[in-house]
């Protein structure tokens, strides 16, 4: 008799625990179903803001997980993990969002505020790799210019580590204004970016939002390579279209140094990108 009392514990045990399975599957599934709503909406607002402006733009992984778009597919009830009570309950979730152009309606701003300061995360994240870089190459950036960048609690991501939507930190401490965040991004020097075993690219072609996996590694050797060029054409660092026009108005005098006829001209524009372009970048960090 005792057995048998141990034996229908350990299967009331055992089917317990196999039904707060299913029910957690259940749960997922009803989860991404109501994450998958808010796609459309998704493309609207990403579309909205690219269209003008040049910023990158959060994935959709990371959109959902931003604090006031999580609170419209993750309801109370499953925002804690599943209990015996709640499974024993019946305990079901909706895959409908309901009410929904109510509810995005009345969070939008909110949504608008989260994606605006996860923007400035990752551009943050793109000027503290370049100035970590730049510190470590003996160029620091002006201690001004840092301590707004770097203030205490502030983090430095890795350019070779997957960006999740936790590392994200939209409440980040720093105090350097966005103007000054996009004059910094925007000068012609800082298109020294490069993912590993690629080419030199200029920041935004890195920033693409959809595809922002990692961020992308600081070369402050190409970085100096493009400002020994504005030198050669007597110009400051600016604005990266701008700068970059005004090369081009110098016209074809310039020479590579390496074409077998030795008196072949070119923009000064044309060697540069030529230069970004075949960069083989492993070796110059």
């Amino acid at each position: 008799m005792l057995i048998g009392r141990l034996d229908f514990a350990e299967w009331f045990s055992v089917s317990t625990r196999f039904v707060q399975a299913v029910t957690a599957l259940k749960i997922d599934r009803e989860q991404i179903q109501r994450r998958q709503t808010l796609t459309a909406r998704y493309n609207t607002l990403r579309t909205e803001h690219t269209s003008q402006n040049s910023d990158v733009f959060p994935s959709l992984l990371t959109f959902l997980e931003l604090p006031s778009v999580k609170g419209l597919w993750e309801p109370t009830s499953t925002a804690t993990k599943v209990t015996n009570s709640s499974v024993l309950a019946g305990r079901r979730v909706s895959s409908v969002i309901e009410n929904l152009d109510k509810k995005w309606t009345d969070s939008l701003p909110s949504i608008k505020l989260d994606v605006l300061k996860t923007i400035r995360w990752y551009k943050l994240g793109y000027v503290r790799i370049m100035a970590q870089a730049l510190n470590e190459a003996g160029q620091p950036l002006p201690s001004s210019l840092i301590t707004s960048i770097t203030p205490p609690g502030s983090i430095t991501p890795a350019f070779h580590e997957e960006i999740k939507p936790s590392d994200i930190n939209v409440n980040d401490p720093s105090t350097i204004s966005n103007r000054a965040l996009n004059i910094i991004l925007q000068q012609y020097s800082t298109q020294a970016w490069y993912q590993e075993g690629g080419n030199i690219r200029e920041h935004k072609d890195q920033m693409a939002g959809e595809y922002l996996s990692r961020f992308p590694r600081f070369s402050v050797y190409w970085y100096n390579v493009l400002l020994q060029s504005l030198e050669v054409a007597d110009f400051s660092d600016g604005p990266l279209e701008t700068t970059s026009k005004r090369l081009d108005k110098l016209g074809a005098n310039f020479s590579c140094g390496l074409c077998e006829t030795g008196d072949k001209r070119f923009r000064l524009s044309t060697l540069v990108s030529a230069l970004l372009l075949f960069a083989c970048c492993d070796d110059r960090g």
